[in-house]
């Protein structure tokens, strides 16, 4: 099994920010407030799923951040049962939009347009969830103006290659 630390890059690079901020592992708590759904409704789903674990690291330059997280499950359809309620929970928030990523199987794109939850700045964000094999992944970046829009599903889909040369099984 791959840790999930490991699943996450040193920087998230492409002229994104790159101070690291924030980097810590992650129980069903500090999952459900890493995300941007509601934190008692992903720690229920999260308490009833097989969760092993996470990580996330955050980068910031300013008010600009990025957030990419790995969480671990011991059955990969958890991992997909996890993306698909995190799409769930996002499509009916407020101000928010999301679609389909066409380039990662099973994945999807969110924009949000919302003040942080320290409440301290209006931003917009755009995020991508997908899951690979155990894992669900999220990487979303942020900022008080839309500069980062597409920049946040290069880096996901980076991360898709990642996760695939990382988890997939050796063929013999």
């Amino acid at each position: 099994m791959q840790n999930s630390q490991s699943l996450l890059p040193d920087t998230p690079g492409g002229g994104l920010p790159s101070k690291l901020a924030v980097q810590q592992a992650l129980d069903i708590q500090s999952a459900a407030s890493a995300t941007p759904a509601d934190p008692s409704a992903v720690s229920s789903q999260l308490t009833r799923t097989s969760f092993v674990g996470g990580y996330s690291k955050v980068w910031e330059s300013g008010t600009d951040y990025v957030t990419m997280i790995a969480l671990e499950f011991s059955q990969p359809a958890d991992a997909d049962a996890f993306v698909v309620f995190q799409r769930g929970a996002l499509v009916t928030a407020a101000n928010t939009y999301v679609t389909d990523h066409t380039e990662i199987p099973g994945s999807f794109v969110y924009v949000i347009s919302s003040v942080t939850r320290k409440g301290n700045n209006d931003v917009i964000c755009e995020g991508v969830w997908f899951a690979f094999a155990t894992h669900s992944f999220e990487t979303m970046t942020c900022g008080l103006t839309p500069a980062f829009a597409t920049q946040a599903e290069d880096l996901a889909m980076r991360e898709y290659q990642t996760a695939r040369a990382l988890l997939s099984s050796p063929k013999s």
